[in-house]
């Protein structure tokens, strides 16, 4: 703790996003191993890794690879607090925004070749072939991308707020990346970069007691169906924990992260209030909603030069 400012404790198994404590004194340290070890997390820290921390900004990177090599998708920063400001526990992420305007120039080649492409000829060495998504982690520190956890999976709000983001079309990549045979120009369209140059905002909605309460005291949400239509204008809401409400036509909220509101615009702010708008909707209508309401504000500000 002295050395470095603080530790972190990460469960080895799966725990959703919520395993991993960033510790700054002896009460975090107290906190984070009671969480891990006296909760439903017990089994998924069956091994607890303890690490130093990193100081930098956090930022994800994802790339699909498998035939014809890797093809960047980008990167994104996700808000793993539960609370505003990066305060509370963690979380499996509360909001996300993409592009990454302060990465330096040359960031995602770096990261290419920094940890990409030593990663895959480490895998071909120990004989394993890779095909699928691959995240990484990343803790952007003075010296450059330090990697922080490796996932083979889009991470959940990533994978929202790049499909906003990002006009290509995923199927052909992925049915690529696989070895199928696409049409030229449907390929050509896949994999050309991104032209536009707006941005991107996801806010996640939870249940009252996420992450760690049931939220059984929490009346649930009943939403119109209409509100996950196709709307216009690169708005859109994605559902996770729903099911079928009492009327027609509607659902009922369920537990943990229930829903994220995806929206591109031309800048981040114009994407953000795109989003709370629609978060302001929502809340409306289902009152014991939870989010934070700061996703993608300091990006926002540097962005207009005000940070």
């Amino acid at each position: 703790l002295k050395r470095t400012g603080g530790t972190v404790l990460k469960a080895s198994g799966l725990a959703a996003g919520k395993g991993v404590f960033v510790c700054r004194d002896a009460d975090d340290v107290e906190e984070g191993l009671r969480h891990l070890y006296h909760t439903d997390m017990a089994k998924a820290a069956a091994t607890v890794v303890v690490e130093e921390t990193l100081v930098g900004r956090e930022v994800s990177y994802f790339t699909f690879l498998g035939h014809g090599g890797a093809t960047p998708l980008g990167f994104a920063v996700d808000f793993k607090r539960l609370e505003d400001d990066d305060r509370g526990p963690n979380t499996g992420g509360m909001g996300c925004y993409a592009p990454v305007p302060w990465l330096p120039v040359g960031a995602g080649h770096l990261v290419e070749e920094r940890i990409v492409k030593p990663l895959l000829a480490q895998l071909d060495a120990e004989g394993i072939a890779y095909t699928g998504c691959l995240y990484v982690g990343i803790m952007w520190t003075p010296t450059g991308p330090e990697v922080v956890e490796f996932n083979v999976r889009f991470g959940d709000p990533e994978a929202q707020v790049l499909a906003v983001y990002d006009d290509r079309d995923w199927l052909a990549l992925m049915a690529d990346k696989a070895g199928l045979t696409i049409a030229p120009e449907a390929l050509a369209a896949a994999t050309a970069k991104v032209a536009h140059k707006q941005r991107a905002v996801a806010v996640v909605l939870a249940s009252k007691g996420y992450p760690f309460g049931s939220g059984a005291d929490a009346a649930p949400g009943r939403l119109p169906l209409a509100l996950f239509g196709a709307e216009a204008d690169h708005l859109s809401v994605f559902a996770a924990a729903v099911r079928p409400g009492d009327a027609a036509g509607t659902v009922k909220t369920g537990l943990g992260r229930v829903l994220t509101v995806c929206a591109r615009g031309a800048d981040f702010a114009a994407a953000r209030a795109k989003a709370y708008a629609k978060v302001g909707e929502i809340k409306a209508l289902w009152p014991d909603a939870r989010c934070r309401t700061d996703i993608g504000a300091r990006v926002a500000r540097e962005e207009k030069g005000l940070a």
